[in-house]
């Protein structure tokens, strides 16, 4: 398996035609904060679970490009809590987790 821009897309639920210039930027963006946070690509190449950590964090970006502040709505006070709990939990599992089986 590889990351791709056309699978980022129907992750995120885009249709095949959107313009895809800003998600190209999320999903370079995830990939450096991966490498930055010692994940390494060619270290899980063929491994479903990076790709799906790399998709994850890639469509969070791209929902979040506004940068709006968390408190700004309060039916979403606990989503910022919660991503930075499922981003740890990948970043830790990947790294020390060692290589999927496929």
């Amino acid at each position: 398996m590889a990351v791709l821009l056309s699978e980022l897309k129907e992750y995120v639920g885009l249709p095949p035609d959107a313009s895809d210039a800003m998600l190209k930027k999320c999903l370079e963006a995830a990939k450096i904060k991966a490498n930055t946070a010692g994940i390494l690509a060619e270290d899980h190449t063929d491994d479903p679970h990076y790709d799906l950590f790399i998709y994850g964090l890639a469509g969070y970006l791209y929902d979040n490009r506004s940068m709006a502040h968390v408190g700004s709505n309060p039916n979403r006070a606990g989503d910022d809590a919660a991503t930075r709990d499922m981003i740890n939990a990948f970043v830790l599992e990947l790294r020390y987790g060692g290589a999927a089986d496929g």
